[in-house]
C-alpha cells in the first residue's frame, strides 16, 4: 500500500490517540489527512472521499467501519480501509476494483 507524496488519506474515527497517530504518520508520509466526523452517514462520508479523491480510509469504530464498507459501491478510487480501534475484525480491508 504505497502512499504517494500529496496524497489525500481520510480518517474517519473519533479522536483518540489512533486517530492522532494515523494523522502524522500521513503527515510523515509527506501525504494530506482529509479527516472526517465520526458522525458522518455513509452518504456524507462518499461526497468527501469522492470529492478528495481518497484510496486510503482510516476507521474507527464499527459504525465508521459499517458506513466506510458501504462506500465501496459509490467510491471507486477506495481501494484499503485501515482500521485502527477494533482488533477482533480484520485490520486492512482491500477492496475489489469495481
Amino acid at each position: 500500500m504505497n502512499v504517494e507524496v500529496q496524497e489525500r488519506v481520510a480518517i474517519f474515527a473519533n479522536n483518540s490517540m489512533a486517530w492522532s497517530l494515523a494523522d502524522l504518520a500521513i503527515l510523515h508520509l509527506r501525504a494530506i489527512s482529509v479527516p472526517l466526523y465520526a458522525t458522518h452517514t455513509p452518504a456524507q462520508a462518499a461526497f468527501i472521499v469522492n470529492d478528495a479523491d481518497v484510496r486510503i480510509l482510516f476507521v474507527g469504530e464499527q459504525a465508521q467501519m459499517d458506513a466506510a464498507l458501504a462506500l465501496r459501491g459509490v467510491c471507486p478510487r477506495l481501494a484499503h480501509i485501515v482500521v485502527l480501534t477494533m482488533p477482533s475484525i480484520c485490520v486492512v480491508a482491500i477492496l475489489p476494483a469495481i
